[in-house]
């Protein structure tokens, strides 16, 4: 949150501060003037405006506070007066991926898009794209530059499915200066597609057996056993589970409301919750959800609930799985992962992925004969996505023999 003196300024910290590292200049005297602190201290200024109903947002050539808001002045007559704040053929990919950036902040606000996909964009132009690009006139980058990059990209070893991510991002930076007319076409219309990153498919999640989840268990941390348990028996995502909140949890139902997930906001360093999967993919995923806790999920939540008050948490609006610190911050994805790793390779199950679980249980309720729309609704999908993402697994005939022999004798979820 923004810290204003009593005249009403906010200026950059003397030394660079991770937590402080951008602001306005001033509450309501030069609205639309920004900073912000580089790791090396240098300071950049930046001019947001709004122009014929757009936001845009401008790096300004100042190299101080007054050069600032004279560059500010001539800035907000032009916006005034209606004209283009960049001359002709000036333009770089960072001044359009910035008109991008302020739309999907409207986006995330109106829920067409979730702010885990804006921060995900935003990260992928920051690493990838703009080290070779940003500062490149749009006007300027051709074809061979797009299959440059891309060329890089796979020489660092990133997978196919992170390289199609970049391919988006880099679409959108360059057709956004084609809406904005800063160039004709996109120099994507002349990349032929065998230099291009292709989406295929992931690898085939590790699924567990009821023995094997057994041994999980044992071997996991005193700190990530009741979380285990209960992503184990539940099929939630590591997101949903780590975002629950204690008005979510129904003990005396037996019941879990599935409401948030728990995010990372890279500008103010925190982390906070957010709804589930967005409107744009309502069409594959009902996140939203009810589901029935079976017996060891429901005695892993009541245990963590004496665990949560002995710290004077476990309220309403308290996070269900918090840190060791006792000041109730939320268990974070990474170490959470990072547990569960380590109590895959003590337990002698090799690599694990937390989603693997999830996998897992989805495979499971097929395999014993859970209905289709029960299963779905219980994994927050569609019947059609449910079947297309995770119930294929154990169709085959002696698998599943093998795999309901399992339920019978250990019981799963007991």
């Amino acid at each position: 949150m923004a810290s204003f003196d009593s005249d009403g300024y906010n200026r950059p910290p003397q030394h660079y501060d991770v937590n402080n590292r951008r602001g306005r200049l001033h509450r309501d005297r030069y609205p639309g003037l920004w900073w912000r602190q580089r790791a090396d201290g240098t300071t950049v200024w930046e001019y947001k405006m709004d122009v014929k109903g757009q936001s845009r947002s401008r790096h300004l050539d100042a190299d101080s506070e007054r050069e600032a808001i004279r560059e500010w002045e001539v800035k907000r007559g032009q916006a005034a007066k209606g004209e283009a704040a960049l001359p002709d053929g000036k333009a770089r990919l960072d001044d359009a991926w910035a008109l991008y950036a302020a739309e999907m902040d409207h986006w995330v606000a109106d829920g067409v898009i979730a702010a885990k996909t804006r921060e995900n964009y935003l990260t992928s132009y920051r690493i990838h794209v703009q080290p070779q690009l940003g500062r490149a006139y749009v006007a300027g980058i051709s074809r061979h530059d797009v299959i440059d990059l891309f060329r890089d990209l796979k020489a660092q070893g990133l997978a196919d499915w992170t390289r199609c991510g970049i391919k988006i991002v880099l679409k959108h930076a360059l057709n956004k200066a084609v809406a904005e007319g800063w160039i004709l076409f996109s120099p994507f219309r002349d990349v032929d597609e065998k230099y291009l990153p292709k989406q295929t498919e992931r690898a085939e999640a590790r699924l567990l057996s009821v023995d094997e989840l057994q041994s999980l268990f044992a071997a996991c941390s005193d700190s990530y056993r009741q979380p285990l348990i209960v992503l184990a028996f539940t099929g939630l995502r590591r997101g949903e589970l780590l975002g629950l909140q204690w008005q979510d949890v129904r003990l005396n139902d037996g019941k879990l409301d599935i409401q948030r997930q728990l995010l990372w906001d890279k500008e103010r360093r925190v982390w906070f919750t957010d709804r589930t999967k967005g409107r744009r993919t309502s069409d594959k995923t009902l996140s939203r959800r009810t589901i029935a806790l079976q017996p060891a999920a429901l005695a892993a939540l009541e245990q963590q609930l004496v665990v949560e008050r002995a710290k004077g948490l476990g309220m309403d609006g308290d996070y269900v799985f918090t840190s060791s610190t006792g000041r109730g911050h939320p268990i974070l994805p990474t170490n959470f992962g990072r547990g569960i790793t380590k109590a895959a390779t003590r337990a002698q199950l090799g690599h694990l992925h937390p989603h693997d679980l999830r996998h897992t249980t989805a495979s499971i309720l097929a395999a014993a004969g859970v209905k289709d729309h029960i299963a779905a609704a219980m994994m927050g999908h569609t019947v059609k996505e449910y079947w297309k993402t995770y119930a294929k697994a154990f169709q085959d005939d002696a698998e599943q023999a093998e795999t309901l022999r399992l339920l019978s004798a250990a019981g799963f979820g007991q």
